[in-house]
């Protein structure tokens, strides 16, 4: 496994008035005391959603663990931003944060500076690198990747803007505490609540493996919502017929549309809308992710099933944790089970994925 988190925030659908914090934190941690995330229109020709912190004090973030808990000493991000006006200077807007520290430790900031620069700076807020003036630019989507090593010695990173290197430095200190890995990211309030930077389209992924071990370069979160029943549905829908419309919400409904499984190894399987990409532009992974709680004390795992040409994957359970709140579940699966190969288009959209009960 290379890539590691992806994440296109459509799910947390929301107007901008309301607070999305309950329903985020299905999936990732945060501390944000005035309850102040947001939803936005995204970056796609205004399709899809992005999100903002819309509180100015410095302990609003967000932490975003891979799903899968991998901590590497490389880490690759990308991510579009965009700022609707003046470029707030006050806090760092993105972390590398590191592995096994209370909360977080971040050896590796970037905060924006005057005259549209970003800076990027260790943990203390000491500058390691500054990109050149007009590097960014307020009422504009960016595309930006950071890569960065976790070593007190030999660590280095590399800043990328719409493609460019703007930023990069080598053999310095980018610990702070902690193990010498990387095991999240925390995307934070800039600084002032009038200017709220939007984030979209955010993938992590480490150095290992052949593929998807670097800068991946711009790229897009497209989500997609089942459409129909597989034919392999052994769950009870909450009401009607149809499995499908019982989890094709664009922000799930927890309590008011639902599917019960209940016996080890019954599996719930979907069609899904059409993915339309780019012609030649390559798929790099599927993110399958559910909301899912435990309806008794028993104990209950949930795993994702991605299934093309007959072969189905095979991917670890996931617990879920009590029974008075829906948590999320998350796969990542970067090739098609049946080729052994990275998805097409025609794969995914021949594709059917869904989840299984895991009640051993």
């Amino acid at each position: 496994m290379t890539l590691i988190l992806i994440e296109g925030f459509d799910g947390f659908t929301d107007s901008n008035s309301v607070s999305i914090e309950s329903r985020v934190g299905r999936f990732y941690s945060r501390y944000d005391s005035d309850n102040t995330l947001r939803s936005y229109s995204g970056h796609d020709a205004g399709s899809g959603n992005s999100i903002a912190h819309v509180e100015s004090a410095s302990s609003a973030w967000l932490w975003m663990y891979p799903p899968g808990g991998e901590t590497n000493d490389v880490w690759t991000a990308g991510f579009h931003f965009y700022i609707p006006d003046v470029l707030s200077t006050t806090n760092p807007f993105f972390r590398f944060c590191q592995a096994n520290v209370a909360g977080f430790s971040d050896g590796v900031q970037l905060q924006f500076a005057g005259s549209g620069t970003i800076e990027i700076n260790d943990g203390g807020g000491t500058q390691l690198a500054v990109t050149s003036a007009n590097t960014v630019s307020a009422n504009t989507w960016h595309h930006v990747e950071v890569q960065a090593k976790c070593n007190s010695t030999t660590g280095y990173v590399e800043l990328r803007v719409d493609g460019a290197t703007v930023a990069s430095v080598n053999n310095v200190d980018t610990t702070e505490s902690g193990s010498e890995e990387w095991s999240c990211v925390a995307l934070c309030a800039p600084g002032s609540v009038l200017y709220q930077m939007r984030f979209d389209n955010l993938y992590i992924c480490n150095d290992q493996g052949s593929t998807n071990n670097g800068f991946l370069g711009e790229c897009f979160v497209h989500t997609l919502k089942p459409t129909s029943d597989a034919g392999t549905n052994d769950g009870t829908p909450s009401t009607g017929n149809d499995h499908y419309a019982m989890v094709d919400d664009a922000e799930p409904d927890t309590d008011t549309t639902y599917i019960t499984v209940d016996t080890d190894g019954d599996k719930e399987m979907f069609g899904y809308e059409t993915l339309s990409i780019n012609s030649g532009a390559p798929v790099l992974g599927i993110q399958m992710a559910s909301v899912g709680a435990r309806r008794t004390a028993a104990f209950a795992k949930l795993k994702h099933v991605f299934e093309s040409g007959g072969t189905e994957s095979s991917q670890n359970s996931h617990t879920l944790h009590g029974t008075a709140n829906y948590m999320g579940v998350q796969q990542i699966q970067e090739s098609n089970p049946d080729t052994s190969a990275a998805w097409t288009e025609s794969e995914v959209n021949a594709g059917t994925f869904g989840v299984e009960l895991d009640a051993s």
